[in-house]
């Protein structure tokens, strides 16, 4: 996440990452708690591994397997290592989160639920045309 580069610089560092990242390094919660660093990890939440849940989308259409995750609390996790954490539930409640996460000194997490991306499809070239065959918004 935002570690390293805090580690290197010494000022605050925000990484934008997914629920997927997470579940993957989930020991990167423990080591930012562990060296009290302030860097701080903004989670887009949209249960599942969407990047896989996407491909497979564009490859096979909608025959996913094994992509989604339970209802994963993010918030409490991070709470759990020590971490303050808040999640965001509606759009109008970001600037709050972001100047209480910007107002704390050390690691903090802001979980914000987004859609999947066989709802809404990010601006990945190659995914362009699986959007416009499904009818999915695409970003790009």
């Amino acid at each position: 996440m935002a570690l390293g580069m805090h580690l290197g610089n010494k000022k605050i560092a925000i990484a934008l990452t997914t629920d997927g990242n997470i579940a993957f390094n989930m020991g990167e919660l423990e080591t930012l708690r562990s060296l009290g660093v302030n860097a701080k990890a903004i989670i887009f939440n949209n249960a599942a591994y969407g990047w896989i849940r996407a491909t497979i989308l564009s490859k096979y259409g909608y025959r996913f397997f094994h992509t989604d995750f339970s209802n994963v609390d993010f918030v409490k996790i991070a709470e759990a290592h020590g971490i303050l954490a808040n999640k965001v539930s509606k759009p109008s409640e970001l600037e709050d989160v972001l100047r209480a996460m910007l107002s704390e000194e050390g690691p903090y997490l802001i979980e914000v639920p987004v859609l999947t991306e066989d709802k809404l499809m990010p601006p990945v070239p190659e995914w362009r045309s699986t959007a416009e065959k499904y009818d999915i918004p695409y970003l790009g």
